[in-house]
């Protein structure tokens, strides 16, 4: 089976995050309310993860959503693209800020 992520950098960087808090794949799939097997396939790059799973990776993690798309955004080179790879930045950094506001609101409130 040919690997549907061989360039990008997602499947070690969630395997890497997963395996630095000492989480087995059962206990990140428990976490995340998937199957063992989907964050395996993940892991293995054999299945892209959903935009919701990345979402709620990075929100679980505390780490910011343009580290899985930067490797994405192509290479800047007229003053154009640079403006536009500028903006794409910030709309990931404000949605960072919300996604991390949401959480303390919710550590606030008891919830989880």
């Amino acid at each position: 089976m040919k690997k549907l992520m061989s360039k990008s950098k997602i499947p070690s960087l969630i395997k890497r995050a997963r395996e630095s808090r000492g989480l087995s794949q059962r206990a990140l799939a428990k976490d995340m309310s998937v199957t063992n097997s989907y964050i395996s396939l993940i892991e293995s790059g054999d299945r892209f993860p959903s935009l919701e799973f990345l979402s709620l990776f990075a929100e679980r993690f505390k780490l910011p959503v343009l580290m899985f798309f930067e490797e994405a955004l192509p290479a800047a080179k007229t003053t154009e693209e640079k403006e536009i790879r500028k903006q794409l930045r910030n709309i990931f950094t404000h949605y960072d800020n919300l996604l991390h506001a949401k959480t303390k609101a919710q550590t606030k409130s008891g919830k989880n």
